[in-house]
């Protein structure tokens, strides 16, 4: 059985909509590189503490049971991390790769540039 206690669930979602709320305050009026770093730290305790308020809600009951419980086969498991993984560094490498290079994009800039008239 899995219950929640609806006080701390509010709780922890008003913890995230203030935090939410002072990161965007700070994002458009912090320009101090100290206080970027206060702003930063203030907003990492207030994520780890409407994750914990949150889990602190969650009351988990487990009943014994004579059952063998299945569990996952280590290719189950290892299958999908290894195709997420594989997918991100392949896509990862593909934009690196397309990626123009500098002089790419000078003659790209520069190609755009208005023609200046020589009859003048």
């Amino acid at each position: 059985d899995v219950t929640y206690r609806p006080v701390l669930v509010g709780l922890s979602v008003l913890i995230a909509v203030v935090a939410a709320t002072a990161a965007l305050w700070a994002g458009l009026n912090i320009k101090s590189p100290l206080a970027v770093t206060l702003a930063s730290v203030v907003m990492g305790a207030a994520v780890s503490s409407m994750h914990y308020t949150g889990m602190f809600a969650v009351r988990v009951r487990v009943t014994p049971s004579g059952h063998i419980l299945p569990g996952a086969t280590a290719m189950q498991f290892i299958f999908p991390l290894a195709v997420g993984l594989g997918s991100y560094l392949f896509l990862t490498s593909a934009f690196v790769a397309l990626s123009p290079t500098a002089g790419e994009r000078e003659a790209s800039a520069s190609a755009q540039r208005p023609v200046q008239s020589a009859a003048r």
